[in-house]
């Protein structure tokens, strides 16, 4: 099988010649690259407006959790998922950051554990967040669906880097940029470091 090749744009990504835009305007959406069995989740990271810190609101993670992540219809379930999404979020005492549960999602995925997750914010009940996903049912099965990375558009960090065990990467916009995600060897090659195993 022929590796995935994604082209990462300033708003828009082309997954072998799938185009996608970053959800914007609470629009969540996957796509399929079904002979390459690579799902991409496209995260609107501001569906919360109201925040100046940037939110992912209960509902997205929900679905994320409880739709996207997802495999049960598959006759195989050896899927790698990819994360688009516009930007990260630094901490911030305003109220929870949903990008680390947005991590810990995924990591719960990749281990087939369950999570959940309760925050009561003191002042607006926008921000609150009640949710809770399963993913114990694929510890059972021999090939897991499983995180293959997150693409950030606009993240602090440039670059290829490793957070909470999950491979990101942040280009910058000077020019398009391309990676391309083998499948069979588990193996992403980006321009700024030879490999990412995931």
């Amino acid at each position: 099988m022929k590796p995935a090749i994604i082209n990462i744009k300033s708003d828009a990504i082309l997954a072998d010649g799938t185009l996608i835009k970053i959800s914007k305007d609470k629009r969540w959406v996957y796509t399929d690259l079904i002979d390459k069995r690579i799902r991409i989740i496209s995260v609107d990271a501001c569906d919360i407006n109201e925040s100046p810190y940037g939110y992912i609101s209960n509902a997205q993670l929900d679905w994320i959790a409880n739709v996207a992540l997802n495999f049960d219809g598959k006759a195989s379930k050896d899927w790698g998922v990819v994360f688009a999404l516009e930007r990260i979020f630094e901490d911030t005492d305003y109220h929870e950051n949903t990008f680390e549960v947005l991590c810990k999602i995924c990591i719960a995925f990749n281990k087939q554990q369950e999570y959940a997750v309760y925050y009561k914010h003191n002042e607006n009940p926008i921000y609150d967040l009640n949710l809770s996903a399963d993913f114990t049912r694929y510890a059972k099965v021999k090939k897991r669906p499983h995180t293959i990375c997150m693409l950030i558009h606009h993240g602090n960090a440039r670059g290829c880097f490793v957070k909470k065990g999950i491979n990101m990467i942040s280009p910058s916009f000077d020019n398009d940029y391309t990676i391309s995600i083998d499948t069979e060897k588990r193996v992403i090659y980006a321009p700024e470091k030879a490999s990412l195993e995931y």
